[in-house]
C-alpha cells in the first residue's frame, strides 16, 4: 500500500520537474552606455556590451544585438531597458522591440536605437538591458 501511494506521489512530481524545465526561462542582462558631448565621437568595440559612443545632442547611434535560439523549439523574447539611459529625459530615446519571436535553431537581429534629445545633458548615461527568453507556445 505504501508503495502505491509513494509512485502516486513521485510520478506527477517528476511531470511537473520536467514541465518547469522545459519553461523555465532564460535571463539575461546586458550593459549599456553612451556619452552625450560635443566632442569627437566616440567609438567602442566591446563585444559584452551595448557601447553606443559619443553622440551629439539631436543625434543617434544603433547598435545590432543577436539574439541565438540553439533549441528545437521557438522562443519569445522580451527586451526591457533599465537604468539612467531610460530615466526621464532618455525615456523617449531608446527605441528596440519589446518582444521578439527567435525561431528553433535560428538566430533573430534586434536593433537597438538611442535617439538623443536636443535638450539632453551632456554627459555619461549607462543602463542595462534585460532580456528574458522563454518557451513559444
Amino acid at each position: 500500500m505504501k508503495a502505491s501511494y509513494i509512485i502516486a506521489f513521485i510520478i506527477p512530481l517528476l511531470l511537473v520537474m520536467a514541465t518547469w524545465a522545459v519553461i523555465m526561462p532564460e535571463f539575461n542582462e546586458i550593459p549599456m552606455k553612451v556619452k552625450i558631448g560635443n566632442s569627437v565621437i566616440g567609438i567602442d568595440v566591446n563585444t559584452t556590451a551595448l557601447t553606443f559612443g559619443t553622440v551629439f545632442n539631436g543625434g543617434s547611434s544603433n547598435r545590432t544585438l543577436v539574439i541565438v535560439n540553439s533549441d528545437n523549439y521557438d522562443k519569445i523574447a522580451y527586451l526591457r531597458a533599465e537604468g539612467s539611459m531610460t530615466d526621464a529625459m532618455m525615456a523617449d530615446a531608446m527605441n528596440f522591440p519589446k518582444e521578439v519571436r527567435v525561431k528553433a535553431s535560428a538566430n533573430t537581429t534586434v536593433n537597438i536605437f538611442v535617439n538623443i534629445p536636443n535638450e539632453a545633458e551632456v554627459g555619461g548615461y549607462t543602463g542595462t538591458l534585460k532580456l528574458f527568453l522563454i518557451r513559444a507556445i
